[in-house]
């Protein structure tokens, strides 16, 4: 009877034991849904947000060009040459539209109104840095050319569709402006040119 009536009471308390871990069972199920619920609803919470972002401008300083050296004739073809300080290409339209910088001179022209041959001027290829978080440098062609040939100069630098955007250092070698002087076509005196650097939209 004895052994009986404990196994009854063993029997019992597995039984108890089993409600017990059934009802923590439920409630630790309930609690994970309750957290997933919570995790899910915050997830779900957005908000909205935006900036304006305003078009700068296309711009480029007055740019300084030497006066070229004196030349003492003798009899054999020489070369006047002048330098051109360097200067900053700026873009911040933020349009991507590309940019030109075009080179022109005018006949050098004396006071006696003696003049030299067109074509006798050339400007060498300048060099292009970009400043950080510019487009890429090496994207901007350069190109050397004769500069008063014609009313058309030379484009020496071009930045095509969605490049030159930021700010770009430009520089000139040496002696980038070259004028060749022939004896046959030089008489002595003193001459001027009109140099224009122009920058313009567009690729």
């Amino acid at each position: 009877m004895s052994n009986k009536q404990y196994a009854s009471i063993n029997i019992q308390k597995k039984e108890g034991n089993n409600r017990l871990k059934k009802s923590f069972t439920k409630f630790l199920t309930v609690m994970s849904a309750a957290v997933i619920m919570g995790s899910v609803f915050a997830g779900d919470k957005a908000f909205a947000s935006e900036t304006t972002i305003n078009p700068g401008s296309l711009d480029m300083p007055t740019i300084n060009v030497l006066n070229f050296n004196s030349v003492t004739l003798d009899g054999t073809i020489q070369n006047s040459y002048a330098n051109i300080d360097g200067f900053t290409i700026t873009d911040s339209r933020g349009s991507g539209a590309g940019w030109n910088v075009v080179v022109t001179a005018s006949q050098f022209t004396s006071l006696d109104n003696k003049v030299l041959p067109k074509g006798s001027l050339s400007i060498a290829a300048p060099t292009v840095t970009a400043q950080e978080g510019s487009s890429l440098a090496s994207l901007i062609a350069t190109t050397p050319g004769i500069i008063d040939k014609d009313d058309v100069g030379v484009k020496i630098l071009s930045a095509p569709a969605n490049e030159g955007m930021g700010k770009f250092d430009i520089a000139f070698p040496a002696n980038a402006l070259d004028l060749t002087l022939n004896p046959k076509d030089v008489y002595a005196g003193t001459y001027t040119s009109t140099i224009k650097i122009n920058l313009t939209t567009g690729p």
